[in-house]
């Protein structure tokens, strides 16, 4: 059994489907929204389960996980950008980031994921970035505050708690179900049906040129990639 956070996600939807093709059965926890693409219909209620999840509430995500007592839990949640105040929005994070580690660790779960972004890699000169690139301290945006918190804080709780906490480092993702324009790929689409030549604009992203050190990956290949980074027996790196 698989658990993943934010599972009514972009990335958490194909992830779902990619643990369900490799046999697993699935738990999506939800906040608000709701969504169930066709390809994931057949398993509702059968193979793949949802539960509505407020995960600033320890209670709750405890028990989420001790009813369904999944092997290993996946953390893509995230609270949408400009939505909350700074105080909700550090207090939605830190404290779902908490619970979800505790939860893991009584429900006896084998390795927690903890979604990171190439956003923490604002501030650097230009890549290509590598894993080994120290990383600056200040933050260029709330993803790269949160998700460097994650990563640091993550392997603090492993190494206290003798809990498996891997990290996944995302970014560049898209393909079916995207719903924002921030992708280049997803402006070249819509530019192609509306008929317009080039990429639509977007705040957060530049204009595309040759030097771009962003990666792209499609969705199912990222749901791919993390299905197998949940179910490996041991990883070499963290």
């Amino acid at each position: 059994m698989q658990l993943i956070t934010g599972g009514m996600g972009f990335i958490g939807l194909h992830t779902a489907k990619a643990f369900l093709d490799a046999g697993e059965d699935v738990v999506l926890t939800r906040f608000r929204s709701w969504r169930m693409p066709g390809f994931l219909e057949e398993h509702l209620d059968k193979r793949l389960f949802v539960e509505p999840l407020d995960l600033t509430s320890p209670h709750d995500v405890i028990e989420v996980a001790r009813k369904h007592k999944p092997d290993a839990i996946l953390h893509l949640a995230v609270p949408a950008l400009k939505h909350l105040s700074a105080a909700e929005e550090f207090r939605t994070n830190m404290d779902g980031l908490i619970n979800i580690l505790e939860a893991a660790r009584l429900a006896g779960a084998k390795r927690v994921t903890l979604a990171s972004s190439l956003a923490v890699y604002g501030g650097l000169p230009g890549g290509p970035f590598t894993e080994e690139m120290p990383l600056e301290l200040a933050p260029t945006n709330p993803t790269d505050a949160y998700k460097k918190s994650f990563e640091i804080l993550g392997q603090h709780y492993a190494e206290r708690c003798g809990l498996d906490v891997a990290i996944a480092s995302i970014g560049g993702i898209y393909g079916p179900l995207y719903h924002s324009m921030a992708s280049l790929a997803c402006r070249l689409a819509h530019a192609a049906v509306q008929g317009v030549p080039g990429p639509l604009p977007n705040d957060l992203r530049p204009t595309p040129h040759a030097g771009d050190p962003v990666d792209s990956c499609y969705v199912k290949d990222c749901g791919r990639a993390l299905q197998l980074l949940q179910m490996v027996p041991k990883l070499a790196h963290r």
